[in-house]
């Protein structure tokens, strides 16, 4: 079943991608924050997808968990479609 196409899901199911790496890592959210010198809780915002965030946020916390952006992408295409949006 393809998600609807909105910043709301999007938000959800990257903030999940992250946390499945996370955990995958055997990483804390402390950890990641810490090696990623970002806001302490934030990265619990994002993977909830109550938050989102800058590139460069971004790119600090894929650095940390060895993630790439298309990779993650892709994934949330798929399970998102491929709809564009309005």
């Amino acid at each position: 079943m393809k998600l609807p196409l909105n910043k709301q899901s999007f938000d959800k199911l990257f903030g999940e991608k992250l946390e499945v790496r996370r955990r995958q890592l055997l990483k804390t959210q402390d950890d990641v924050e810490h090696e990623a010198h970002i806001a302490d809780r934030h990265l619990g915002k994002i993977e909830r997808g109550q938050a989102s965030s800058n590139v460069y946020t971004l790119y600090k916390l894929w650095k940390v968990l060895d993630l790439s952006a298309d990779k993650i992408f892709e994934e949330i295409d798929k399970e998102m479609g491929s709809e564009k949006s309005k």
